[in-house]
């Protein structure tokens, strides 16, 4: 028969290794949001791109909708982190990085003076703070 001291034993040597798992696990995602904000940061709106975002919103106009995300992208890209866009500041499209950036500012140049809106939200507050947030372009009241 096992001893209270070995079971403790026992008992220590599995909660380690659950700890060192959760470690591991915790890096790797910390690793792949690195991942996604180098990509973000790094990408660019280019023409078949700004199509596919017309070609989107028009789906999604015929499908009853008023509005459409055009993209996702973590909040770490943004300048403050998106402390502005969560706070709905007038000077969030500043913060802007990457292709957000370009997206903003190709709805500034084309679509804002049709009559479209554009609204920028956080979508994910993980550990209480701004994670992704989305650009939506609108066209309904």
């Amino acid at each position: 028969m096992l001893t209270a001291e070995q079971l403790r034993e026992m008992e220590s040597s599995r909660r380690k290794a659950l700890e060192d798992t959760d470690k591991e696990q915790h890096l790797k995602l910390l690793e792949q949001r690195q991942r996604e904000i180098d990509e973000a940061r790094n990408s660019h709106l280019d023409k078949p791109h700004w199509k596919k975002i017309i070609e989107s919103m028009e789906a999604a106009a015929k499908n009853g909708e008023r509005e459409c995300q055009v993209v996702t992208f973590p909040s770490d890209i943004c300048t403050d982190s998106g402390r502005a866009i969560n706070s709905n500041t007038a000077e969030w499209p500043a913060t802007l990085q990457g292709e957000a950036a370009e997206i903003y500012q190709a709805w500034s140049s084309e679509l804002a003076g049709l009559g479209y809106k554009l609204a920028a939200r956080v979508l994910t507050f993980p550990d209480g703070m701004p994670g992704d947030i989305g650009l939506f372009i609108a066209w309904g009241g």
